[in-house]
């Protein structure tokens, strides 16, 4: 299938919000369910007789292509390419407490105020709800299209999972009540840094005041800034020493000066390698980040949509990076950004901590997940790393059926305290009455 790159133009998304974001990635797993499935490539799998040890699965806007773990009955495992959405959370025993894990759909981090934590329980809860019984149902109804009528509902096959990949780390996001079948391994598309082409590198070397490299990620156009936005980055930059390589898909851009480098396409994680590079600009995708916080490179983030926000700020908190609003780009407030980050010492020496901090693991990243991928192969499946809560029924899991129990012991001890308080002041009035009449 043809990949989306350079797809999403900035005023096709500049509107979104944490709920035409959830809508949005969920209509596109709905179709995304029945391009794949009408290949000729899943169509010959759907017909296969092959034998396989293990299948991995995405989990993000659709569990369709679960029904493939149905037809080969074998031990799967999930991969999220970002944090664990708040949909999933459940499938794998993993504690979703709203007061003070954030909503991905949010830019919150974990230090919320009431109304923040407020307006993240009703967010996770109406999401979870939207997704279990509006999604779902239309994602099974195409599943079964190809699986066949008797394909068990996605969200049971999807609590079988033996274990999931997610590509997060404590270091980032801070730390969470994983159980042992969630495994994180953020940075396992980081790859060792390669010689950069010629050009680039004559220009990085070359710019002894430093480079600002500016990207908006592989899916949205940078060549799409609106005019007005466009140059009041041009004029702050003609402002600041450093010079600028910036991803833009397109030969020419009007009114360009000498010290930016214009590339359609770069090597980001080379790029940001370099010890001349200064601040990423970039829209908060988590595998950009990822690779700035690998090098210890400050970050200005334009989030647009998706977990950009969220993760923009977690940078902001860990202070290794500011917040540029896309709605609020002008030449004062880009000149703002760059020289709060520029020119404040202490954003390059903590993103140089977490960088160390976010290295520092038993094992590589890559390492890891084949490690983990192996072991549910040897084991024929991950059972022993579910947690007992995925056998619970909703209401035991939050002890609602002990909360009611409890309520109607301590009504029964009130009442029964009541009825033993009354008989005996009935008794003793009838006793002191008797006394009288004696």
């Amino acid at each position: 299938m043809k990949l989306q790159t350079n797809d999403l133009l900035l005023s096709d998304i500049s509107y979104y919000n944490p709920l035409s974001d959830f809508f949005f990635i969920h209509q596109m797993g709905e179709d995304t369910c029945e391009a794949v499935m009408s290949t000729k490539a899943a169509l010959d799998l759907l017909h296969s007789s092959k034998k396989y040890d293990l299948i991995i699965t995405e989990v993000f806007n659709t569990d369709c292509f679960l029904g493939f773990v149905y037809k080969f009955k074998v031990p799967y495992i999930a991969v999220s390419a970002a944090h664990i959405i708040p949909t999933a959370a459940e499938r794998f025993g993993i504690p979703d407490n709203p007061s003070y894990i954030p909503n991905a759909f949010l830019s919150y981090d974990s230090d919320m105020n009431f109304v923040q934590r407020m307006f993240n329980s009703i967010t996770t809860l109406s999401i979870n709800l939207m997704r279990k019984y509006y999604y779902d149902p239309k994602h099974h109804k195409v599943a079964t299209k190809y699986f066949g009528e008797d394909l068990p509902p996605l969200d049971q096959l999807a609590r079988n999972t033996s274990l999931v990949l997610v590509n997060s780390h404590f270091t980032f996001i801070g730390s969470r009540p994983y159980p042992n079948n969630v495994i994180e391994v953020a940075g396992l598309h980081v790859k060792s840094p390669q010689p950069l082409p010629n050009d680039i590198k004559k220009f990085l070397d070359e710019s002894v005041n430093g480079v600002i490299y500016f990207s908006m990620g592989s899916i949205i156009q940078g060549k799409s800034f609106p005019s007005d936005k466009r140059k009041a980055f041009l004029r702050a930059f003609e402002q600041i020493p450093q010079r600028v390589i910036w991803k833009w898909e397109g030969e020419n851009m009007s009114g360009k000066i000498d010290k930016i480098l214009l590339k359609s396409w770069a090597p980001q994680r080379d790029i940001l390698d370099h010890p001349n590079v200064k601040v990423f600009i970039s829209h908060g995708g988590f595998l950009g980040t990822t690779e700035a916080l690998y090098s210890g490179v400050p970050i200005i983030g334009i989030p647009m949509f998706g977990d950009q926000k969220a993760n923009i700020r977690v940078v902001e908190k860990a202070g290794f990076g500011v917040t540029l609003p896309y709605d609020q780009i002008t030449e004062e407030t880009v000149l703002v950004a760059l020289r709060t980050v520029l020119g404040n010492p202490s954003y390059k020496k903590r993103a140089e901590k977490v960088a160390r901090l976010f290295q520092d693991r038993p094992m590589p990243p890559l390492d890891t997940a084949i490690y983990w991928i192996e072991h549910v192969i040897r084991h024929g499946g991950g059972a022993h790393l579910r947690p007992a809560s995925l056998e619970l029924y909703w209401w035991q899991y939050i002890l609602l059926d002990v909360i009611i129990a409890l309520i109607l012991l301590i009504a029964a001890m009130v009442w029964s305290i009541q009825w033993l308080v009354r008989y005996a002041l009935i008794t003793y009035y009838n006793t002191v009455d008797d006394k009288k009449r004696n």
